[in-house]
């Protein structure tokens, strides 16, 4: 009688063994999958950064409204805006 109560235990420890394997394999797909999302999603983010260049900014914020980076990309619209409209200005002039 021992001797099944022993297996029973090894099963059920067996089971638990591999559920907790399986719940860790899934954290860490899901971990990994958010990684290179954020990584995608900051990679776009400087490269508009280094280029200065309003169209990049502007895919960024359509590909990512709810970025952390969105109200940092849409001042930098701004910006580039105003000194284009301020280069037109004084091209104008001469």
């Amino acid at each position: 009688m021992k001797k099944a109560q022993h297996n029973l235990k090894r099963t059920n420890y067996g089971e638990l063994k591999n559920n907790n394997l399986y719940r860790f394999t899934l954290i860490f797909i899901f971990c990994t999958i958010c990684f290179i999302a954020c990584n995608q999603e900051e990679n776009a983010f400087n490269k508009a950064e280094t280029d200065k260049s309003l169209q990049l900014y502007q895919n960024f914020i359509q590909k990512y409204p709810n970025s952390k980076w969105t109200n940092k990309a849409k001042q930098r619209i701004s910006e580039l805006n105003f000194w284009m409209k301020a280069d037109s200005f004084n091209i104008a002039a001469f």
